[in-house]
């Protein structure tokens, strides 16, 4: 959709690669001399792949997303240790969405679909903006590394929800049908008004701001429960790739 390559890096079998947050080529570079490589070749050309994608330090693996304007709108994949691509399924979704991120543990990927993406009829004259639909849940999708595709879709009327809204909402529920037993369900989740702080600094206004808030699954029974992390105000905050994917305190699975 966009290819600017400006919105992050991470490192894979010894290479930088650079990339944006609406899809596109992975830039190499290297990791000493910092010399352009060119675009690595495994990238999808439909829609490229979007920026975020997440290393494992165990395997090597490089876990990636791509989205479009097209159907299914959504997919995810896999780079081997040797740079080939050996994985990459889709994830079918009601219309274009802007996911951003994604989520890796152990042995699980998460993806989201938020309420907050191109207005439809705008994007039918050619017009991307975004809009915030309050009427919509926060659904998560979470599979087990290389599962096959999956297909979401809402069984209850949906409840307005965000993981930094500052309008306390009920937890809403969505239902997931799965094209094989390994994958997971896909569910709405809610949020509360504390999530969301307001920062100010000396002679500026106050703003609202985020802070950070682990949502931990029960998968026995669909339920969410919200933790608190730190009050730090943050923004986009990094995991430690040396620990990304593995069993820790604040990720269990």
């Amino acid at each position: 959709m966009k290819d600017a390559s400006s919105t992050d890096v991470v490192v894979h079998r010894g290479r930088v690669l650079s990339t944006h947050y609406q899809c596109g080529d992975a830039y190499a570079f290297d990791a000493d001399t910092m010399e352009s490589l060119g675009p690595e070749p495994w990238v999808p050309q439909d829609t490229g792949i979007s920026a975020h994608p997440k290393v494992c330090a165990r395997t090597g693996e490089l876990h990636y997303f791509r989205y479009g304007k097209a159907a299914p709108y959504l997919h995810y994949g896999v780079v081997d240790a040797r740079g080939e691509r050996v994985h990459d399924v889709a994830i079918p979704l009601p219309g274009p969405r802007l996911p951003h991120d994604m989520a890796m543990s152990e042995r699980f990927v998460v993806f989201n679909d938020f309420p907050i993406f191109w207005d439809p009829a705008l994007l039918a004259r050619g017009i991307h903006r975004p809009r915030w639909d309050p009427a919509m849940p926060s659904r998560f999708a979470v599979l087990p590394r290389r599962a096959g595709p999956t297909r979401c879709g809402g069984s209850r009327p949906p409840r307005p929800t965000s993981s930094t809204s500052p309008t306390p909402s009920r937890t809403a529920t969505s239902s997931c049908s799965t094209a094989t037993p390994s994958a997971t369900r896909c569910r709405a989740r809610s949020s509360t008004a504390r999530r969301v702080r307001l920062a100010h600094a000396p002679g500026r206004p106050r703003q609202p701001a985020a802070v950070l808030a682990p949502l931990a699954d029960e998968p026995a029974t669909g339920a969410c429960r919200e933790e608190d992390l730190s009050p730090t105000l943050t923004e986009f905050p990094t995991i430690d790739p040396r620990v990304a994917g593995v069993r820790n305190r604040h990720c269990g699975r």
